[in-house]
């Protein structure tokens, strides 16, 4: 979708979440978690649900629980990056009140990648 996988693998990285979501059916999984972003952001990382569960809410509740979360452990605000070939998950992010912000870090001059930010 994006190229080289290598080029963004080693920002998808699980190290250093410490809160997560985890929803079953049966023994299937789909989670979503956060991470310390520095002192005052978390940064929400890996959201996914699987092909056949998607359109039942799961992502909006997922993700609403962690901004609860973060929001209770002091957080004043959640940063996240996606892809710009991800509508899917762009119109969810804009539905809970994401807003788009400046590219950071090893994202900025990214084309493909869209940064995004909502005050908790």
């Amino acid at each position: 979708m994006y190229g080289s996988k290598q080029k963004y693998s080693i920002f998808n990285t699980l190290t250093d979440i410490k809160d997560a979501i985890f929803l079953y059916d049966g023994n299937i999984p789909f989670a979503c978690g956060f991470r310390k972003y520095d002192n005052n952001m978390a940064e929400l990382k890996r959201v996914y649900v699987n092909k056949e569960y998607r359109g039942n809410g799961y992502s909006t509740y997922i993700v609403k629980q962690l901004l609860d979360r973060a929001k209770a452990k002091g957080y004043d605000a959640m940063l996240l990056e996606t892809g710009i070939k991800q509508p899917e998950a762009i119109s969810l992010y804009k539905k809970l009140g994401f807003q788009i912000m400046d590219h950071n870090g090893q994202y900025i001059g990214d084309s493909n990648s869209g940064y995004r930010k909502i005050e908790l």
